[in-house]
Formats: C-alpha cells, sequence, structure tokens
C-alpha cells in the first residue's frame, strides 16, 4: 500500500516541479513507466529512459505515510512538506541516474509548485582551489617543489571527493570547515616528508571515476579510461607494489558492472580494467629511469597508518548500512582506500612512506565526523507507532 502511496506522490511531483519543464520528454517517459514496489523496509524504484531499464532503492523511513495527525511537526516541518522534499530529492537522483541533466533545485520551506531557487550545495569550486592553493604554498616552503605539486593536488582532489558526499550518507551540504580538515590532512605526509604522489593519484583517480558516474549515460568510455589509465601510472611512481590498486579498482569494477549494469554498463567498466591494466604492464615492463625512493615510517607514523586503514574499513561497511548511496564511488572509493592501503602495510616494504594513508588524514577525520553525524540521526529517528509507519 505505501508504495502505491509512494508512485503517487512521486508523479504529483513530476508534474509540480519547475526543472521538468526544460525535460517533458523525459518526464513524460519517467510518468509512464515508473513504478514502485517495497522489499521490506524499502522502496525499490523502477523505469525506462531511452529503452533502457533503471532502478534505485530507498530506504522506507524516508517517508511518512499513512501517519495519523498529518498537521503535526517534526524539527518544524510537518509531515506532508518532508514527504514533498523527500520526493524531489529522489526525482533529482533519479534523472541523474538517466544521464538527464536538470537544475538541483528546490525550497524546503515551501509546498507550492515554484522551486526555481537554487541549492547552495554545489561544488565550492573556489573554496577548494583556495584551499589547494594554500596547501601547495605551504608545501613549497617546507619541502620544496616537488611535496608542493602533489600535494596541493592530493588537497583539492581530495576536497572535491569529500565534497560529492553530498550524494550520500546524510546527503547534507559539506561545510567549508570541513574542506579546510580534509585540505589539512594532506600535509601531513609533507610534514613527515613522505612522497604524497601515490595518494594523490589514487585521490585524483577517485574524483575522475565518481564524476564519471555523475555523468551516467552521457560519460563517454574516454572519461572511463582516463582515470583508470591514471590509476595504471602508480606502477611508474611505486613500483611493482603499484599493481595493488589497480587490481583492487579492475575487481570493483568488474563487480559492479556485473551487479549494476543499468548503472555502469559493461563496456565501460571493461575499459577501466583495460585501460588500467594496458598502462601497468608497460610501466612494469619498461620502468622510467627513476629511483624509488623509500622513506622509513617512525612508530608514531605506522600507527595512525594503522589506524587510517581501520577508519576506511569501518566507514566502508558502516556507510553502506546507514547511508543513501547514490553515488556508489565516493562509498566505493573508501573500500578501494582501505583494500589498497591494508595491502601495502602488509607487504614486504611495509615501511616505505610513500605507501601509506598518511594523505588521507583529513579526509579521514571528515569520514569519521560525518559518520557518527549519520549515526547519531540513525538513532534519534523516532518510530511513529499510529498505523505503523516507521
Amino acid at each position: 500500500m505505501k508504495d502505491r502511496s509512494l508512485l503517487y506522490l512521486l508523479l504529483s511531483r513530476i508534474r509540480q516541479m519547475d526543472v521538468w519543464q526544460s525535460n517533458l520528454e523525459f518526464a513524460d517517459e519517467l510518468k509512464s513507466s515508473l513504478k514502485v514496489s517495497q522489499e521490506n523496509d524499502r522502496f525499490l524504484i523502477t523505469w525506462h529512459q531511452a529503452d533502457k531499464e533503471f532502478s534505485h532503492d530507498v530506504p522506507g523511513d524516508m517517508f511518512q505515510f499513512y501517519v495519523r495527525g498529518d498537521v503535526e511537526k517534526a524539527s518544524g516541518t510537518g509531515l506532508r512538506r518532508m514527504n514533498w522534499d523527500q520526493a524531489e530529492k529522489i526525482l533529482l537522483q533519479i534523472a541523474e541516474i538517466s544521464g538527464i541533466r536538470v537544475e538541483q533545485r528546490f525550497r524546503p520551506d515551501v509546498l507550492g509548485t515554484s522551486v526555481a531557487v537554487d541549492r547552495v550545495d554545489t561544488h565550492p569550486q573556489i573554496v577548494i582551489v583556495v584551499l589547494g592553493l594554500l596547501v601547495s604554498v605551504v608545501a613549497l616552503a617546507a619541502a620544496g617543489p616537488r611535496f608542493a605539486v602533489w600535494s596541493g593536488g592530493l588537497a583539492i582532489a581530495l576536497c572535491y571527493l569529500a565534497a560529492f558526499h553530498r550524494y550520500t550518507l546524510l546527503q547534507w551540504p559539506v561545510h567549508w570547515i570541513e574542506l579546510v580538515v580534509v585540505a589539512a590532512g594532506a600535509l601531513l605526509p609533507c610534514y613527515l616528508m613522505f612522497n604524497p604522489a601515490p595518494a594523490a593519484l589514487l585521490a585524483i583517480v577517485l574524483v575522475l571515476m565518481t564524476n564519471a558516474e555523475l555523468r551516467g549515460s552521457r560519460a563517454s568510455l574516454l572519461e572511463w579510461a582516463i582515470p583508470a589509465a591514471l590509476a595504471g601510472t602508480l606502477v611508474f611512481a611505486i613500483g611493482r607494489l603499484g599493481w595493488i590498486p589497480v587490481i583492487v579498482i579492475s575487481i570493483f569494477a568488474l563487480a559492479i558492472g556485473k551487479v549494476l549494469p543499468a548503472r555502469f554498463s559493461r563496456p565501460a567498466m571493461f575499459t577501466v580494467v583495460v585501460a588500467s591494466a594496458a598502462v601497468a604492464v608497460t610501466a612494469t615492463f619498461v620502468p622510467l629511469e627513476t629511483p624509488h625512493e623509500v622513506s622509513q615510517l617512525t612508530l608514531m607514523a605506522s600507527t595512525i597508518n594503522y589506524l587510517l586503514v581501520a577508519i576506511f574499513a569501518i566507514y566502508a561497511t558502516l556507510g553502506w548500512i546507514v547511508g543513501q548511496q547514490f553515488l556508489i564511488f565516493p562509498w566505493l572509493g573508501n573500500a578501494i582506500i582501505f583494500a589498497t592501503f591494508a595491502i601495502f602495510s602488509f607487504a614486504n616494504n611495509m615501511g616505505a612512506g610513500e605507501l601509506s594513508a598518511l594523505g588521507f588524514a583529513g579526509y579521514a577525520l571528515f569520514a569519521v565526523a560525518r559518520l557518527l553525524r549519520a549515526l547519531v540521526k540513525t538513532r534519534r529517528r523516532s518510530p511513529v507507532k499510529d498505523g505503523g509507519a516507521r
């Protein structure tokens, strides 16, 4: 019964949201093909677009149906308005999954048909660039130009990766203070005089793959091949152990291509495997004539490294449980970071600083804070007993 209520709610919001006026063809196809089914405590939403079938599942407790006293307020917001807001979010997610570009804009304090106010949780690009430049300046003064380039690149990539979390967990915008923490953590390898290049390359790979996922069906094979090839360059940067992230990313690519073919086309995921392996093989047999510097981790740095690896393991696990994973790669990136640096840590030369997760220290703190906020929000969400609604 609740699945039909959600279906009618979504169809109603399609007609009312102004953003669909420039996408009438997609809106018509969505209205004619949209279906909702309930599986335990989740809703499975399916639809067709351009002769392709898509699906998206959402937690059932996002909506409050069949609750007496609909005029009651929850944190100053009526249940009816809360349902409308959540429906708008889901419709915008549906559009992005389908590869349809619409402005993500809605006004949470208005129930009317006008939603022409831009959202504030777009990428804070200026803040990210400024933070990256500041990190580069500090690294240049402390350790020289090589550290400046890679530390700045690491800070920018991790800030962008953090900004993508507006699509996951709480679906809250990322505050500039969180970005400052993320960028500051990128200076830790510089402070301890460990090469930040491997961490920067991996972060850039995750950002580009997340962006390709966000573009959906509009993403070309080249947009998947470029980050995959960058992953392969880790073999140039750190030698044969650079194969570890290549193998990890390839396994995940094949898995999501198999499990989520509507979201990730198999040709795109096959491109990821081939491009990363091709560059890695080239780097293996035609290595650059530059010796790999090995800096030994101190006891303190080694302890921090293991702690960061544990954090990303926990975040990858609990983030799936309490999160609302619209984009896969911001969450999957945590599993890739964990698997890559966990294997590095147990490799023969586990003391190598350039093989540590130290560059992700600020990003790990950001992840912990966001995860704790999500867990607190989950615990505070009190069930409504009337009518059996959650």
